[in-house]
């Protein structure tokens, strides 16, 4: 006598949930580009009638994932930003935890992170700058409204961060887990580096941008020790010089360049004030 197979019937929600979970999995496997619809059905034990019944194709598949994934990273996000902050070290600490907290744990993290998938993630990224954008500058006016005036509506902004990250030259250096300092190293000038009168204008150099230390880590010579990183980093880069500006009004940063045998070579006038052009040779 002829078994047959009950068919099990689901909520739209739950199945359509299933069909996406299954389609991560896969492109986890196989990858996204090598990855079909058939083969999507094949490992829910289904037709693929009925995948194309909620996805139209595998990109609709992909773009439902990437706005899921986007939604989790950025809900606590938003709250986050949502809450009153009296210091900009209580917002920054809150936002630490939260990375701390959630690094790693988000639905898909693992495919949207293969190194392989790196067009992917950018894509990924993208949205998820969009999608938090606006919550961020609200942040930023309540800031400058209470007297913090470090950020604003146009720095930093979506397109330097985007920048950075699709170009691979933003680093960011942990101490037992915890995000300590970051910075970003490249051969790019602003336009007001030509007021420098540099001492080797010749030289193959690299350019120091955007280097901060978190509050949790100043006053113990990580920004010493990252610099020294830094030139070492880019000496295997092939950097004989190494090129940057500090705010004038920054005293802290200047007395680090400075006992680091940085030579002040020139001034830029930036939105936020004067700032020294600095310059170091190299050792071999």
């Amino acid at each position: 006598m002829e078994r047959k197979t009950a068919r099990i019937s689901k909520e739209p929600g739950v199945r359509r949930q299933e069909i996406l979970d299954t389609a991560m999995s896969v492109f986890m496997e196989k990858g996204y580009e090598a990855a079909t619809m058939r083969d999507i059905a094949a490992a829910m034990h289904v037709v693929p009638g009925l995948c194309y019944r909620y996805f139209e194709s595998k990109q609709m598949l992909y773009d439902t994932a990437i706005e899921q994934y986007v939604k989790d990273i950025t809900h606590p996000m938003i709250e986050r930003l949502k809450e009153k902050d009296d210091s900009l070290d209580g917002f920054l600490d809150k936002m630490e935890q939260l990375f701390i907290q959630t690094d790693g744990k988000e639905k898909y993290h693992h495919f949207f992170h293969k190194k392989e998938n790196h067009d992917l993630q950018m894509l990924m990224s993208v949205k998820l700058c969009e999608t938090i954008e606006p919550y961020m500058e609200e942040k930023l006016r309540e800031m400058n409204e209470n007297g913090i005036p470090q950020w604003d509506e146009i720095y930093p902004c979506r397109d330097d961060l985007l920048h950075d990250m699709e170009q691979q030259e933003l680093y960011v250096g942990k101490i037992e887990g915890k995000a300590a300092v970051a910075y970003v190293l490249n051969q790019e000038c602003d336009d007001e580096y030509q007021n420098g009168t540099w001492l080797y204008p010749d030289a193959n150099y690299y350019v120091i941008h955007r280097l901060c230390v978190s509050s949790h880590f100043q006053k113990q010579g990580i920004g010493t020790r990252t610099v020294q990183h830094i030139e070492e980093q880019a000496k295997n880069m092939g950097a004989e010089t190494i090129r940057l500006d500090a705010f004038t009004l920054n005293p802290h940063a200047l007395k680090l360049y400075e006992k680091l045998g940085y030579k002040e070579v020139g001034i830029a006038n930036f939105r936020k004030g004067k700032f020294y052009l600095m310059e170091k040779e190299l050792s071999r």
